[in-house]
């Protein structure tokens, strides 16, 4: 993908925070058997951002202690919950469905999610899914 999905934010105490209000979009091509597929990743508003939220919320399970359980946490639908609420296919502007995307293979489905977490300022504090 391309540096375009930056946030276009400066943090130069003079000026304060700047930010544009247009929705970061990066074009995606996926060439099928059956022909070329056009379509956009595009940044969330926060109603998409509330819904992902909420999905992360429903699938969190925690142990006896409130501690985090990722052996029982379900993950099925994972990525392509969020791609279903970033990806939109250009020739109809419909957002592409969870079940489009899980017939993808796993090497675009990593991708676009790392891309989409990077668009949407989710990446881990730790920069850890910068290596995507």
């Amino acid at each position: 993908m391309t540096d375009e999905s930056e946030v276009a934010e400066t943090t130069d105490e003079s000026e304060g925070l700047v930010f544009d209000d247009l929705p970061k979009v990066v074009p995606v091509t996926i060439n099928r058997t059956s022909g070329v597929a056009q379509y956009e990743l595009r940044e969330m508003n926060g109603e998409g951002l509330a819904k992902w939220m909420q999905i992360l919320a429903g699938r969190a399970k925690r142990d006896k202690k409130g501690r985090p359980d990722v052996a029982r946490s379900d993950f099925t639908k994972f990525m392509s919950s969020l791609l279903a609420l970033c990806l939109w296919d250009k020739q109809t502007n419909a957002p592409v469905s969870k079940d489009v995307i899980d017939k993808w293979p796993s090497s675009i489905q990593t991708r676009l999610f790392a891309e989409a977490r990077k668009m949407n300022g989710l990446d881990d504090e730790d920069g850890d899914s910068k290596n995507g």
